[in-house]
């Protein structure tokens, strides 16, 4: 007989957990939209960054689903984490486009070298932790590294087919000269 121990520990917390999750979710979106309010001063920009970021989700929902995964304590907290990446992402991609006059392969070159590099190192250290042997542990690293190149591949390539196609290359800034 166990009194205790991390899986109904695990469950339990899970339990307590889950109901204020959607609460702290719309604090954390409302103060992302901020920050990318901040960031672009276009609303159109601003919905692009959602926009990327909730189809990464939704790719990651897939992909946990036909690998089998399933979310638990552990591997909620990279909910967060792929959130301020892909934030951090969306942002360098939309002022590169707009840097750039809305010229992806430029883009690509220049400031997507940058985010594959932030994503790459990203991904091979969260996925080590999948070689864990803590069940915890690895669910986290592999979500988190699954979640980090998801959010990479959509930002660099998805989010300037996007970009482009709302014509927002018409109200890009011009470059400096000197």
């Amino acid at each position: 007989v166990w009194l205790t121990g991390w899986t109904q520990l695990g469950e339990t917390l899970l339990q307590s957990v889950w109901p204020r999750l959607w609460g702290v979710l719309g604090a954390s979106v409302a103060m992302l939209g901020a920050c990318l309010w901040m960031a672009f001063g276009r609303w159109s920009e601003v919905l692009l960054s959602f926009a990327t970021l909730a189809f990464s989700l939704l790719a990651l929902f897939a992909v946990m689903g036909l690998a089998g995964w399933s979310w638990n304590l552990m591997n909620l907290m990279a909910v967060p984490l792929l959130l301020g990446a892909g934030v951090d992402y969306t942002i360098h991609v939309q002022l590169a486009l707009r840097r750039h006059g809305g010229d992806a392969a430029t883009m690509r070159r220049i400031t997507g070298r940058a985010v594959f590099l932030c994503a790459a190192t990203t991904v091979a250290g969260f996925g080590s932790n999948a070689l864990s042997g803590n069940a915890g542990l690895a669910s986290l690293g592999t979500v988190c590294a699954a979640g980090i190149a998801i959010t990479y591949l959509s930002s660099v390539f998805l989010l300037p087919a996007w970009w482009v196609l709302l014509n927002l290359k018409s109200k890009v800034q011009s470059p400096k000269s000197g």
